[in-house]
C-alpha cells in the first residue's frame, strides 16, 4: 500500500517512539488509531525543524507520541506544551514523557483545551510557532476561534489540524444531496450501522470548520490528502 511504501522510505523511526508506539497499540488496542501514524507525525517533525519553530503547542497529547515527536525536532531550547483531557491517557503520557531521552522539553498540562488556552492567556501569554490540533472534533470551530482571537499563534506561524477529511466522509457527505443523504441514512440504519450515522455529525462539523477556516481573510489555508485529512493553516495577518 501506499501509506506502508511511503512509510519504508522515510527515515527510521526513533527506537524510544516506536516503543512508545507499539505500548500504545498494546495498552489501548481500541484506541491506537487515535494515534498519528508514523509519517504523519515526521511530517509535522520536519515542518518544525524547517520552520525553526521553538515554542509549539499541542491540543490533544493522547499517549504522547506526536508530542515527542515534535519535541524531538524543537531542539534543546524549544518546548512543546501538550494538552490532554482524558485522565487515563494523560497518566500514560505523562510516564512516556518522563522516560523519553528528550521528554524534559514537553510540559504536559491535563484539563478541557478551552479552558487551559484561557489560562494560557490569562496567565502566561505568548505566541506559538506551530499549534497541532488533534482534540474534540466537534470543538474545532470553537479551538480555531479562540486561537485566533487570544493570538496565540504568531504570524507567520502554522495551525496543523488533523482528521479534517473525516475518514473520507466530509467529502463523501456533500457530493450528495440533502435527499440522498437521509435515504443512506435510512438505510445505514437497517443494517445496524449506527455508528456511520452518528458520524455524519462528525462530518458536519469538521465540514463547518473547513468551510471557517477557508473564508478567514487572516490565514492562508491548504488541505493536504494525508492520512485522514491534514490542513495546514498559516497566519498572514
Amino acid at each position: 500500500m501506499p501509506s506502508e511504501y511511503a512509510e519504508e522510505h522515510s527515515s527510521a523511526e526513533h527506537p524510544y517512539l516506536q516503543r512508545v508506539r507499539e505500548e500504545t497499540a498494546r495498552a489501548l488496542p481500541q484506541r491506537a488509531h487515535m494515534m498519528s501514524g508514523v509519517v504523519q507525525a515526521k511530517f509535522i517533525a520536519s515542518l518544525i525543524a524547517m520552520m525553526n519553530a521553538k515554542q509549539v503547542l499541542e491540543l490533544g497529547c493522547f499517549t504522547g507520541y506526536t508530542a515527542l515527536c515534535m519535541a524531538a525536532a524543537v531542539g534543546e531550547e524549544g518546548k512543546v506544551t501538550s494538552l490532554e483531557r482524558d485522565c487515563e491517557v494523560a497518566a500514560i503520557a505523562k510516564n512516556n514523557i518522563e522516560m523519553c531521552p528528550w521528554g524534559k522539553r514537553v510540559e504536559l498540562i491535563q484539563g478541557d483545551a478551552l479552558d487551559v488556552l484561557d489560562e494560557l492567556t490569562g496567565t502566561r501569554t505568548r505566541e506559538f510557532d506551530l499549534i497541532f490540533l488533534d482534540a474534540n472534533k466537534k470543538q474545532y470551530s470553537t479551538y480555531f476561534t479562540r486561537i485566533m482571537e487570544k493570538e496565540l499563534l504568531r504570524v507567520g506561524g502554522v495551525l496543523v489540524v488533523d482528521n479534517t477529511l473525516w475518514k473520507g466522509r466530509v467529502a463523501e457527505l456533500y457530493s450528495l444531496s440533502q435527499t440522498e443523504r437521509v435515504e443512506r441514512n435510512k438505510e445505514l440504519q437497517r443494517k445496524g450501522v449506527m455508528s456511520l450515522v452518528a458520524a455524519d455529525k462528525y462530518a458536519e462539523a469538521m465540514h463547518a470548520f473547513n468551510q471557517l477556516v477557508r473564508g478567514d481573510a487572516r490565514v492562508e489555508v491548504v488541505m493536504l490528502p494525508v492520512r485522514d485529512g491534514l490542513t495546514l493553516i498559516r497566519r498572514i495577518q
